[in-house]
């Protein structure tokens, strides 16, 4: 068996690998079998399969370490003798022109090709002895590993599969529910490949909405120079946030990668119909109206251009909402999110933002009567 230290950055290609590590490879080797039945058993999930296979025929060389001790011999001496005999070992090189060439040493082919050709592999001895390899070691036919994958210093197995009818997000968390039903203590368990990159990038994408709020409330702060104002600007947040989950919850949709860039879009989005209202009405105030007066006539003047502009932007992304094109059902989710809350932030941003205007408003003017 050779041992192989994994990078989990690899994958076999397939969009799901889920790897799971254990000291005792019988033990990993028998829950890895379990686990991939159990997920082959669910729906969307197709060419289940495993990177271990235990059943590869192998020759056992055990060194009598006695016997081989008398002879001047060590057990290092036994392997080293067997990996450049076997295997090949690069012992020089030449240059011919520009190119390099390695002198590779190792029994030729016919001489390796069964196990009764180790018969008449010699080793040397410190001494400088030829010592007959079959008087040292006993050698038995078995099977085992043809492999064995590490991962951070233990013994790992990737489950892959391919995915139908089912997003990669969906999918992960399925396989972590059936792994901790599956898997007993003791295991541990990680990513790789494209399931390690998205979810990795999914962690990227929590951190850039929180900015994305962060940076829109520190624009508008420094517009109105109030830090009140962009807050009542930014209720259309949660409202366009609350109609995008709710149609993807609909659709039977999932919060993955493209959703969650529609609702960071949305961020930028939305907010512009409440500033259309908040800085008009601002205006209005400026020239002596009240505030519940400045507000009913923000809305009233800019009523058209909110819906033409929200209107616009709705049938800009539709195509992508409904799937049209090639590869476009990846993209779908990133639409209905767009889609779904501006329509919602549009029409709810009309009534609560212009409440919460006159709210804040009276609120101020409550507390400047206190001060004075």
């Amino acid at each position: 068996a050779f041992f192989f230290q994994s990078n989990p950055l690899q994958g076999s290609g397939k969009p799901l690998a889920f790897v799971i590590e254990h000291d005792d490879l019988a033990v990993l080797g028998r829950y890895a079998e379990r686990l991939r039945k159990a997920l082959a058993r669910l729906p969307g999930f197709t060419d289940v399969d495993t990177n271990l296979e235990l059943d590869k025929p192998q020759l056992e060389v055990t060194v009598d370490r006695d016997r081989a001790a008398a002879l001047g011999l060590s057990v290092a001496d036994v392997a080293q003798t067997l990996k450049v005999l076997l295997s090949g070992d690069s012992v020089s090189h030449y240059r011919r022109g520009n190119e390099r060439y390695d002198v590779i040493v190792e029994l030729e082919p016919a001489d390796r090709f069964s196990p009764r050709d180790l018969r008449n592999i010699y080793v040397r001895t410190s001494g400088g002895t030829l010592v007959p390899l079959d008087t040292i070691v006993e050698v038995r036919e078995s099977v085992g590993p043809s492999v064995v994958h590490h991962l951070a210093r233990r013994r790992s197995v990737t489950i892959d599969a391919n995915l139908s009818g089912i997003d990669l997000g969906t999918a992960l968390d399925q396989v972590r529910a059936v792994a901790r039903d599956v898997l007993p203590a003791g295991f541990e368990t990680a990513l790789a490949g494209h399931s390690r990159e998205f979810a990795r990038g999914t962690r990227g994408l929590s951190f850039t909405f929180v900015l994305a709020v962060v940076a829109i409330y520190l624009v508008l702060a420094g517009q109105f120079e109030s830090f009140g104002h962009p807050l009542t600007i930014m209720l259309a947040l949660p409202l366009a946030t609350l109609g995008a989950l709710a149609a993807l919850v609909a659709l039977g949709m999932t919060l993955n990668v493209y959703s969650f860039i529609g609702i960071i879009m949305l961020m930028g989005l939305v907010t512009k119909n409440s500033i259309l209202l908040v800085d008009y009405a601002n205006l209005l105030r400026a020239r002596g109206l009240p505030a519940r007066e400045a507000i009913i006539a923000a809305g009233r003047t800019r009523l058209r251009p909110i819906l033409m502009t929200a209107i616009s932007t709705v049938f800009g992304i539709l195509p992508i909402a409904l799937g049209l094109g090639a590869g476009a059902e990846a993209r779908r989710p990133l639409g209905v999110a767009v889609v779904a809350g501006m329509s919602t932030s549009t029409l709810l941003t009309l009534f609560v933002v212009p409440a919460a205007y006159h709210i804040a408003a009276a609120a101020a003017a409550r507390i400047g009567r206190h001060r004075r």
